[in-house]
Order: structure tokens, then sequence, then C-alpha cells
């Protein structure tokens, strides 16, 4: 460790002296995300020097991804001597490099004593190895072997190792919910049509696979023997915990400690069993009746594995426990065998006849039994590599052979299951997703008790269309910004809801936003970016109707009314330009409810309300129909109107604002009403003809489909204050219409209306264009 531990001295030493110098740059994120970097890297290197030298390999790697996070984040930030320091993280990404091969190269040559790996308590670790010792535990959860490193999903109160690992899998998830939900709604690159884009990222991933002789060969085939031997130590954890006989002679006492450990051990195994295969397993796949007899009528395949895995107590004679575990594998084989046939039929096959009774009853069966844990998870592994190597076939065969329109219907359903199933899934399934639904329209939103002993509320049960739209309206006409959850404190688990905020712990926070905060729920996540887009339409077109009260109560009305229009459209490409351009921390640019408007325009080359004033001073100095230019005096008043008018504490702006909020809501209502015959719904509205006619006088029209009904879109009523001119009630009507009404009420609708259980909703309501 000394190679690169002279080197790396020096580099933290340079940083901190250039931390000092430049602390004037802190507020550039860049600069920002400098710091962050360097305190990682400092926390990597102090615990690799308090493993001392008995220190394992994945700490080295660890440290060598700190240096390399370090050298990326140098290239972005403006310091001194950014030359040398950068120099200096190269050369430590060598030296450890160079330390990695040698250490590995040695342990290979080095004979097992037993001793096992050393735990160190790191944080960035994915999982504690468990150390191998002489000593049996008892049966304590902290005793109990780590989980499989490759299982994807990993559940609450597991420690911060977890909480990171959760963070990650969800921010992963989150952005290609992102990803697919923008090609969905047909946001393409200029001159780009959605077949080359998708075209594009195929290559890319093509791309993206090392070749044989490429230089990052080195550094995966080090990776993969690290991971060989973790999953080794992982592994020889659970023969430790199984491989003793209930007839060694150590007396009762060892045999019901032994058995004691068998359980835990056996939950860690289906907890790892759970997350490799379940994934596999379509969400609408009805059980096997004949594998899970005691499945209800409505549940699924995936919830009859889990049930099956995880809910029986185990018998603590060893025989039969084993037995138990075999048959519980056999069945998830059998599952498995259903979905792979006949790819892999020859490696099931083998499997199900190691698992077939009568179980093993030797000494060797402690080590049978994780093997075959083994060989499930590696054919979940290989289910899942021929799985998406078929996606990748499939999906560049259907952009070469459909049409625009059909691969953005096919988006549009490939993004509704995948924002379902990743909200569903961080929520703890759809009780979840209606949990937190019913807590954020009672703005009680994961908010912590008043104090130790008082339970949480509960919300109140189904809340309808109305109560949504209600709690939408609030959270978009707020004075603060919509916030998402924070990833790594969102409470998965709503039975844990109505404990009392003493019982949660730290890995189960009951809060993660304040009370002051607007945060959504997560059936709204993927629509975040739209939202905080529609809150700044709706404040841009508060802005216009401010300026329009502004015009007639200081000039008079407009004596030419076209001129108007070009100065309300001039206006608003200006305040629209602003938007697309606005930062995504919008949170700091609001510190309170009573900073003025303009503070969501007023960063580098934006938009001030002295921009706003100086165009409509340009607009009233040009003569019009012989009208003289104003005097210098309404010029004046102009401009202190613009600066008094334009505030959040404004009483004239709270009207106009009450009043556009008042109008979204109707027009969301009214949607409601007017939104015709539903096939199969509850909200089907019986619709008399208002000329009654014979049979003999029918139209020769046929009679519509059982399963057509209309939709008509509502017509937006004029707001008062913002119908003129036309200009500004056009674009009331055109926000209100494609952004709040189909572009998020139609959507959560379509993708979680069934979920909610709103009448009518589901797959057969179909999304208007």
């Amino acid at each position: 460790m000394s190679a690169f531990a002279v080197t790396l001295d020096e580099l933290i030493a340079s940083l901190n002296q250039a931390a000092s110098r430049d602390d004037s740059l802190r507020a550039d994120p860049a600069r920002r995300h400098l710091d962050r970097a360097t305190i990682r890297l400092e926390r990597a290197y102090a615990a690799l020097k308090l493993a001392g030298t008995r220190a394992p390999a994945q700490l080295l790697v660890r440290l060598r991804g700190r240096a390399q996070e370090l050298e990326a984040a140098l290239g972005e930030a403006e310091v001194q001597a950014s030359t040398r320091t950068t120099l200096l993280a190269r050369k430590v990404v060598d030296q450890i490099d160079h330390h990695l091969v040698k250490a590995t190269a040695s342990e290979e040559r080095s004979p097992d004593h037993g001793t096992g790996h050393s735990r160190t308590p790191s944080a960035d670790l994915p999982r504690r190895v468990p150390a191998q010792s002489a000593e049996v535990s008892g049966p304590s959860e902290q005793s109990a072997p780590a989980r499989h490193p490759r299982a994807p999903s990993l559940g609450p109160g597991q420690g911060d190792d977890d909480a990171a690992a959760i963070v990650a899998r969800r921010a992963k998830a989150l952005s290609d919910c992102f990803f697919l939900h923008r090609l969905a709604t047909g946001q393409v690159p200029a001159n780009a049509s959605l077949s080359t884009v998708l075209r594009a990222i195929f290559a890319a991933r093509q791309s993206a696979e090392p070749a044989g002789s490429d230089p990052a060969t080195l550094a995966t085939d080090l990776e993969d023997r690290i991971r060989t031997q973790l999953r080794c130590a992982y592994f020889d954890s659970f023969r430790q915990a199984f491989d003793a006989s209930d007839s060694d002679p150590d007396g009762p006492a060892s045999i019901g400690t032994r058995s004691a450990q068998r359980q835990p051990a056996w939950n860690r195994l289906a907890r790892d069993l759970i997350d490799a295969t379940t994934g596999l397993i379509p969400s609408r796949l009805r059980p096997d009746r004949s594998l899970y007899p005691s499945s209800s009528d409505g549940s699924t395949m995936r919830a009859a594995v889990k049930q099956d895995l995880t809910s029986e107590q185990l018998p603590s004679d060893r025989a039969q426990f084993e037995t138990a575990c075999l048959g519980k594998m056999w069945r998830l084989a059998r599952v498995l065998q259903r979905l792979c046939a006949p790819a892999r039929d020859a490696q099931v096959r083998t499997l199900l006849d190691s698992l077939e009774p009568p179980a093993p009853t030797s000494g060797a069966s402690a080590v049978s039994l994780v093997n075959l844990v083994e060989r499930v998870l590696d054919l979940a592994e290989a289910m899942r590599g021929d799985l998406d190597r078929f996606k990748s076939a499939a999906s560049e065969h259907m952009v070469d052979a459909m049409s625009e329109a059909d691969l953005q219907e096919i988006i549009k359903q490939e993004a509704a299951e995948l924002e379902r199933a990743t909200v569903t899934e961080w929520c703890g399934g759809e009780e979840g997703v209606r949990w937190s639904l019913r807590a954020w329209i009672r703005r009680d939103f994961l908010t912590p008790a008043t104090s130790s002993s008082e339970a949480r509320p509960v919300p109140s049960p189904e809340p309808t269309r109305v109560d949504f739209i209600g709690a939408l309206v609030d959270s978009l006409f707020s004075t603060r910004s919509v916030a998402l959850t924070d990833l790594g404190r969102l409470v998965t688990n709503p039975s844990e809801l109505s404990r009392p905020a003493a019982e949660a712990t730290a890995a189960e926070p009951v809060a993660s936003t304040a009370r002051d905060d607007n945060p959504l729920p997560p059936a709204l996540v993927v629509l975040a970016p739209l939202l905080f887009e529609l809150q700044n339409l709706l404040q841009a077109l508060g802005i216009l109707a401010a300026i329009a009260t502004l015009l007639v109560s200081t000039v008079g009305p407009a004596e030419d009314p076209h001129g108007l229009d070009r100065l309300f459209q001039r206006l608003w490409t200006i305040l629209e330009q602003n938007i697309s351009r606005a930062p995504s921390h919008s949170a700091e640019l609001r510190s309170d409810s009573e900073v003025d408007l303009a503070s969501t325009f007023e960063y580098a080359d934006s938009t001030r309300l002295a921009n706003l004033a100086d165009e409509l001073v340009s607009y009233l100095s040009q003569p019009t129909n012989g009208r003289t230019p104003p005097q210098l005096a309404t010029m004046e008043r102009v401009r202190s109107g613009v600066d008094r008018i334009l505030r959040y504490e404004d009483p004239v702006w709270k009207l106009l604002m009450r009043r556009l909020r008042d109008g979204a809501q109707a027009a969301l209502l009214r949607a409601i009403a007017e939104e015709g015959l539903r096939p199969n719904g509850a909200t089907t509205s019986a619709r008399v003809p208002s000329v009654l006619r014979t049979g003999r006088m029918a139209s020769s029209r046929p009679a519509p489909a059982a399963n057509e009904y209309e939709r008509p879109s509502p017509l937006i009523s004029p707001i008062k204050g913002f119908d003129h001119p036309p200009f500004l009630a056009a674009k009331v009507e055109e926000v209100l219409q494609t952004k709040l009404l189909v572009g998020v009420y139609r959507h959560v609708e379509q993708v979680w209306g069934d979920v909610f259980r709103w009448p009518g909703s589901g797959e057969e309501a179909a999304m208007p264009v």
C-alpha cells in the first residue's frame, strides 16, 4: 500500500490547499461536486488504512473508483493547478491498478489457511463478507449470512450499505422511466425520428461491449476474480450454518443452536431466490394449482412463489428441514421450466432430477442444498441473459419493420409498464401505491408524528378522481416547486406506517420531506419534469394576465388589438425560453414563499422584471393611429406597476392565480363529467336521445359496437382576467388542454386508474390523442 500512499497523500493535500484558496467558488455546482468527490476519496482511504495489511481487495477497488470519480470531477471544475492535481489522480489510479494485480497474484499463490475475509466497517461495500470462525454464534439476525451480491432488490432496514444500493437502483430505474416517457410523448431531438434514436441506442450498446483486445480487459478480469472470491465466501457462510449434523456429540444445546441457525440462513437464501426469479415471471401469470394449491383466486404466480419460499416455518429436524427446502426449490424450478422451455430444457431437467425426493441424509446433504441454490440462481441468470438477447434482437427487428406510429404505440405501452412496475416495487405493492396517494391527498405524505407515542394517521380509503384533482391543482399552484421524494427514504411497507414514530429505526425513516415542501406521491414521480414545467407555464400565464391588467389600468384599452397580440406573443416567447432553460434545482432558486416571481427567472442570461418593463415601454412608445407616446410619468407608473404586481404577496396576483386555479380545476372536473360512455365502467352515463324514433324511422347508420364510446374533449371555459387579448386566452386553453388534461390527468388515469380503483379505469380506457 505504500507504493501509492505517498502519491495519495500528496493528492489530498493539494486538493485541500486548492479548496482553501478558492473558497469563493464553492457556490459553483462543479466545485461542490469536486468537494464531494474529495470527501468520498478521503473516506475510502481512511477505511483502507483502518483495515491494515489484511485489507480485502474490494477496498482497493473502491479506492480506485473514488480516484477515478475525482479525476472526472477535476475535469469539470475550474481550479488552480488542476493539471497537476489531475496528473496526481491519474497516477494514483495507475498505482492502485498495479498494486491490485500484484495482490491478486500473490493471493492465488498463497495457501488458504481458512481465516476467511476481513470484515470492514465500510459503508460503500455492497455487502459485508462474514468472516469464517470456529465459534458458533447465536440465532440473532446479525449472525445470518449476508445476501447474495447479485440480488437486484434490497428491502428496508438493512443498514447503510443497503440504503446506498437502494438509492442507486432506484435512480437507475427512474432514469429509464424518464427516458422512455420522453420517447413515448414524442420528445425526440430536432430533425430526428424515433427509429433513428432507437438505432443509435442499439449501436451504442453494441459498441459498449468490450472486445478481447480492449485495454479494459485487465480490469474486467480482475473484477471477475474478485467477484468469484466474494461468491465463494458468501456461499461458504451458508454451508457453515448447514453442515453440522444433529447427531453431533456436543449435546442438545449445540443441536438447538444449529437448528436455530438454519431458519434465518434459509430466509436469506430465499430472498436471493425471490429477487433473482420473480422478475422473470410475468406479472399477470396465474399460479399453477398443482404446484401451489393454497394460492387464492386473485393471486399471481409471483405472489405464490414469494409466499411459498418465505411463509412457512421450517421443521427443526435436519432431514425434514432439507426435504422442505428441496420441495420449495423443486416447485420454483418447475415454474422456471414453463418459462424457459425448450431453450434450457436439458438444464432444467437435470436440476429437477437433483431436487427430486428422497432428500439426501448423508453429511454432504448441506453442501448439496447450498449448491442447488447456486444452480437455481445460475439458471435464473442464464434465463435473464437469454431474455435480454431476445429483446435486443427483437427490438432491432421491430425498429426496422415498423412505422413511426406503431413504434410510438409500443413505446407508450413499454413506458407505462415500466413506470408501473418500478413504482409498485418501490412501494411494496399496489396497496403501498394507494396508501401514498391517500396520504398525499391528505397532505400527510411521509410526515412524522408530533410525539413518540402518537401513531401516524391512516388516510381515508379509496380516493376518488375528484380528490386527486383537488390535490393535483393544489400542488401545481403552490408557491413551492414540486419535489421528488428522497429515493433512499421512501417507505416501502405500508403496514409499518401505522406504528408509533418511536418504533421506527434509522433504517426505516418515516419522513422524507418537511411539511412546508411540495412532494409528489410515487405514482407521479415520472411526471415530475412535466409538472415542474407546468408550474412554470402557469406562472407565465399569470404574468401575462397581470401585465394585461396593468396596461388596462394604466393606459386604458388597447387601440390596436393586433399589436397587443404581437406584444403578448413576444412576451410569451421570452418567458417560454426561460422555462426551457430553467435549472432543475429549483429549490435553490426559491428560499421562501415570499420571494418575488422573478426569482424563477433571475439567473445568468435570463429575463428579469426590468426586461419585461422595457418591452411594455417599447410597445407604448410606438405611435398607433395617431396616438401620441405616453408621458414620462406614465412610463414610470408602468415600470413601478410591473415591479409591484408580479409578486406572490400582491393582491392582484393572488386574485388572478386563484381564478386560473379555479379554471384549471373546473376544466378537469368537466373532463370527468363529459367523458362519455364507457364500456364496463360505473361512470357510464345513459344518454337519452333528444328525439325518439321508432325502428322503422331509425337511421341507416349502424349502431356503435359495445366497446365504442365517445370522449369529447372538454372546452376550457373563459377565465376572467385571462380572456384578453386573444393570444392569452388561446395559450391558457392550450396549456390546460395539452399539458394538464392530456399530459398529466389522462396519463395517470391510464397507468394508475385501476390501481387507484377508479370506476371505468384500466387498460380498456384508451388514451385520447
